[in-house]
C-alpha cells in the first residue's frame, strides 16, 4: 500500500524545464493510470537501454520512448525512440515522487502526466477465431522453430526448460478439458500448474508468459470461470515463486490484460487475412528474448483445448 504521507517537491532537487529529460506522457496503459492516480512516493526498480521500470501506489510501471510497445502498465513519453536510459543518468538508487501529475525521478528527469491517450485492449470480436487459428500457430513456429524457452512446444520439439514443464502443462490441458456444469463444480486447477511459476530465465520468465497468455486467451474465448480459477491458484504465489515484476504483468494478465501485441495477434486470428495475421505473429515473436513465444506457447496449449473447432468436433 503506498505511504499515507505526502511529501513536499522540496525533498527532491529542482529540475530546469529546459532540461532534455523533461518529458511528457504520449500514452499511457490502463493498469498505469490507475497506479498515476493519486500522489505517493516510489522507486526506481528495473533499468534497460530502451525502458525503465519504477514502482508507484504499489503497481510496477514500464517507461519506454515514443515508440515503446502499447501494454496494460507501459507508459510511452516524448522522448526520442534512440533513447538510452542507461546512458541517461538514471539509477537503481533514484527515487520518485508523484504530485501534482508531474512525476519526478532522480535528480534529472522529469515526466508530466498530460491528458492523453488510455490504451487498453479493444473489446473482444464477436466474430469468433477462425477455424484455422490452431494451424496458423502450428505452421509459424515450424517455420521459425525457436529452441528457447516453451516455444518448442508449439513444433513439437523440446529442450531442458520445455523438459522441467512437460508434466506441469500436461496436467494443465487435462484440467482444461476437465467437464463441469450446474450439477458438477469445477474442479480446482491442478497443484502442479505452480511449478511453472519462475520457471525459465529472464524478467518475466518463460513458465510465466505462458501463464500470463494463457489466461488471457481463455478470457478471450469466453472461458471466465476457467480464467479465475486459474489465475486464484497462481496469482497469490507469483510473488514468492517468481519476482515482483513478472508477478505483476500475471497480475494484469488475471484481469485479462496483456500486451497490445498479444490483442493484437488474437483479433487478427478473428479474420481469414494470411498477411494481418503474420504481421501480428511477428510482431508478438519478436517481444524479448523469448516472452512473445512463450506467450505464443500459452495460447497454442489454449487453443488446442478451446478452439471453436475442437468444441465443435467434441460436440
Amino acid at each position: 500500500m503506498p505511504s499515507k504521507a505526502r511529501p513536499g517537491l522540496a525533498s527532491f532537487p529542482m529540475i530546469n524545464n529546459a532540461d532534455p529529460f523533461s518529458l511528457k506522457t504520449h500514452c499511457t496503459g490502463v493498469l498505469a493510470e490507475r497506479a498515476l492516480s493519486c500522489p505517493a512516493r516510489g522507486r526506481v526498480a528495473a533499468l534497460f537501454k530502451s525502458s525503465f521500470y519504477i514502482q508507484i501506489n504499489g503497481i510496477f510501471v514500464c517507461i519506454g520512448p515514443t515508440d515503446f510497445a502499447r501494454g496494460p502498465l507501459n507508459i510511452t513519453t516524448t522522448a526520442p525512440a534512440t533513447t538510452s536510459w542507461l546512458a541517461s543518468g538514471l539509477t537503481l538508487a533514484d527515487q520518485v515522487q508523484l504530485i501534482n501529475r508531474r512525476l519526478t525521478i532522480g535528480a534529472r528527469l522529469q515526466i508530466h502526466i498530460t491528458p492523453g491517450t488510455i490504451w487498453q485492449p479493444a473489446a473482444r470480436s464477436a466474430a469468433g477465431l477462425c477455424d484455422d487459428g490452431l494451424q496458423v500457430l502450428e505452421a509459424y513456429a515450424r517455420s521459425h522453430q525457436p529452441k528457447d524457452g516453451l516455444a518448442p512446444l508449439l513444433y513439437g520439439a523440446s529442450n531442458p526448460v520445455l523438459a522441467q514443464a512437460k508434466a506441469a502443462v500436461a496436467e494443465l490441458k487435462s484440467w482444461l478439458t476437465s467437464p463441469y456444469g450446474p450439477h458438477r463444480p469445477m474442479a480446482a486447477p491442478p497443484a502442479a500448474v505452480t511449478e511453472l511459476l519462475g520457471l525459465g530465465p529472464g524478467l518475466t520468465p518463460s513458465g510465466d508468459d505462458f501463464l500470463a497468455a494463457l489466461l488471457i486467451a481463455l478470457r478471450w474465448l469466453g472461458q471466465t470461470e476457467r480464467a479465475c480459477a486459474l489465475a486464484a491458484a497462481v496469482c497469490p504465489r507469483a510473488l514468492a515463486a517468481s519476482n515482483p515484476i513478472s508477478a505483476q504483468h500475471l497480475y494484469a494478465a488475471a484481469e485479462g490484460w496483456g500486451s497490445a501485441a498479444l490483442h493484437d495477434l488474437l483479433r487478427a486470428l478473428c479474420t481469414t487475412d494470411a498477411t494481418k495475421q503474420l504481421s501480428a505473429l511477428d510482431r508478438l515473436s519478436a517481444v524479448g528474448h523469448t516472452s512473445g513465444w512463450d506467450a505464443l506457447a500459452g495460447l497454442y496449449v489454449t487453443l488446442q483445448v478451446h478452439h471453436p473447432s475442437r468444441i465443435a468436433v467434441a460436440a
